[in-house]
């Protein structure tokens, strides 16, 4: 007697013979491509990069991140990376780092905080403190641009080699 479960999965196609199992496999394939690039073209959010770093009390970390910024994080800190196609953010959220920023003129580089945002888009160095006066930014070398959450303009410092300002809460 034959086995009802029993049949050929295969399918001639011209002079061809291919399984369904195949057939469907190599659709799925292709739609998992298609979908991919959807993803990536259509909606950048879904190309951000996002990390979080902490360090303890006594703790000095260095991070060195996938554009090839070096970090490096005092005791106490807390901050989160959010990298995608067309900007770099850090979020420090607590303590102090001192970011070397590598030149990705494309792609601006901020450091955000409650009190304000430093942004450079040029190599250099500086640091950001962020404590219960509000956040201080020191520029050790190249050209940062410190603002107020809102980003006004009027109250817009650039700050050079050896520069510092504090944004008060």
């Amino acid at each position: 007697m034959d086995d009802p479960w029993d049949f050929d999965d295969s399918l001639r196609i011209g002079g061809l013979e291919m399984s369904y199992r195949w057939i469907a496999t190599a659709a799925a394939v292709a739609i998992a491509l298609a979908g991919g690039w959807f993803m990536l073209t259509r909606w950048p959010d879904a190309a951000f990069q996002s990390h979080e770093f902490v360090t303890g009390v006594g703790e000095v970390r260095t991070v060195n991140l996938e554009d090839g910024t070096q970090v490096i994080l005092s005791g106490a800190t807390t901050l989160r990376t959010s990298f995608s196609p067309d900007q770099r953010q850090i979020f420090l959220t607590s303590g102090e780092a001192s970011f070397r920023v590598s030149k990705d003129a494309a792609r601006p580089f901020t450091v955000l905080t409650a009190e304000g945002f430093a942004r450079t888009t040029t190599v250099g160095s500086f640091r950001v403190r962020r404590g219960p006066e509000g956040t201080a930014v020191n520029v050790d070398d190249g050209v940062v641009d410190v603002r107020p959450p809102n980003g006004d303009e009027s109250r817009r410092t650039l700050l050079h080699r050896g520069e510092h300002v504090l944004l008060a809460p």
